[in-house]
């Protein structure tokens, strides 16, 4: 066990010293904040900054930065996969760092990326005791050495499917990368797993955390979530259409384009409201919203569109003196604006290339076969292979 942890200590003590790159948390004047061309009655009509959008591997993030310029959000919190150890001569527009890197040298001052494996939560549950750290720590450590500062933080930890709660000693090794790196740190929690966050809060009290919960599991802790956003500082509970616009009976989201959403949207409304004005009211400074799209066809324009109109008509509902703080302000004052690289680094565009073939895919199989298959090594010799003969 101490052999594999090896690395991960290693790496933690070459995060030490990235402490001074944490994000430049300034308000922005006035004038500077994007204002949105679509406005609804009866809805909130100000900026937004989406505390947590998945930028999943076939997710045109162009397409997102167009959506955002529409309706008037600033800033996104986006988690990116990031598999392992990069390398500055390998970064491509396709994936891991180059993606991100890509996607924040084009949209400088936008985008906080956040960063995890990429792993199914079957696959995360099962590497938990040497892999995924391993993982999370190669990727952290080479990232902040090809590009300081570039990442914001780890997440989004899907801790409720892991089998596993935020106080694990696996899972709190994480927590110590982020602290290390003066990182943030975003995750899903279950019911029943408040006191278990308070050992967290308590532990790493310099870490700012973003915690969801489904609205079932929400309904049975929304008073011990409640005490942990008065009392902690570094807690932040997040808010997004995933969470406000559920069936009646299923609690599973109701998506635009759905044949049942109009003719639910006002019940749901109502519905998420109940649940969660009280949070509000009770921790109005620790309330920040996000979309928490996952889907490709959510960065449609009518699909997101149709979300933000749910969003705004759900922020409306806050107090007055709530609305900016939910929409925006709480998420920048605690997170600040999106990364701005200092140095450019140099990223492949592969837009041009094509999906690799069974010829090139056993090539590169052999190049790497003297490699353990499910290893963060694996996957980079896999990455670098394909690099070298231009496919995906």
């Amino acid at each position: 066990m101490m052999q594999r942890l090896i690395p991960v200590l290693l790496a933690l003590i070459l995060l030490a010293g990235c402490s001074d790159v944490g994000p430049e948390i300034q308000p922005p004047k006035e004038a500077e904040l994007i204002q949105p061309a679509l406005t609804y009655e009866n809805a909130y009509n100000g900026p937004l900054y989406d505390a947590g959008f998945h930028a999943a591997k076939d997710a045109d993030l162009q397409l997102l930065i167009a959506d955002m310029d529409r309706n008037g959000v600033n800033w996104a919190i986006s988690y990116f996969a990031v598999q392992g150890a990069q390398s500055r001569t390998a970064l491509t527009t396709s994936q891991g760092l180059g993606r991100i890197l890509a996607t924040v040298q084009e949209n400088p001052g936008r985008v906080l990326p956040f960063i995890n494996p990429g792993l199914s939560p079957t696959e995360a549950t099962a590497t938990l005791d040497s892999l995924l750290p391993m993982m999370y720590a190669e990727a952290l450590r080479s990232s902040e050495e090809i590009s300081p500062g570039a990442i914001s933080g780890l997440g989004e930890m899907e801790q409720y499917a892991w089998q596993t709660g935020p106080d694990d000693n696996r899972v709190m090794e994480l927590y110590r990368m982020a602290a290390a790196a003066n990182k943030s740190v975003s995750m899903r929690i279950s019911a029943g797993q408040a006191r278990a966050m308070q050992q967290v809060l308590e532990t790493f009290p310099e870490t700012k955390f973003i915690i969801r919960m489904s609205p079932e599991d929400l309904r049975k802790d929304r008073t011990a979530i409640m005490q942990l956003l008065k009392k902690y500082p570094n807690l932040y509970y997040g808010i997004g259409p995933d969470q406000i616009m559920t069936g009646p009976e299923t609690g599973s989201p109701l998506l635009p384009g759905q044949e049942s959403f109009d003719d639910n949207s006002d019940e749901m409304l109502a519905r998420a409201v109940q649940l969660y004005k009280p949070l509000d009211d009770g921790a109005p400074e620790k309330i920040v919203w996000s979309t928490d799209i996952r889907a490709k066809d959510s960065l449609e324009p009518e699909a997101y569109d149709k979300l933000i109109e749910f969003s705004r008509r759900f922020i409306f509902r806050m107090e007055m003196e709530h609305q900016d703080k939910v929409a925006y302000k709480n998420a920048l004052s605690a997170f600040g604006k999106g990364v701005t690289i200092r140095q450019p680094v140099v990223v492949e565009d592969t837009s041009s290339w094509n999906k690799c073939n069974d010829e090139q895919k056993q090539h590169c199989n052999e190049q790497c076969l003297p490699i353990p298959k499910e290893t963060p090594e694996s996957a980079s010799c896999q990455k670098a292979c394909t690099n070298r003969i231009k496919c995906l």
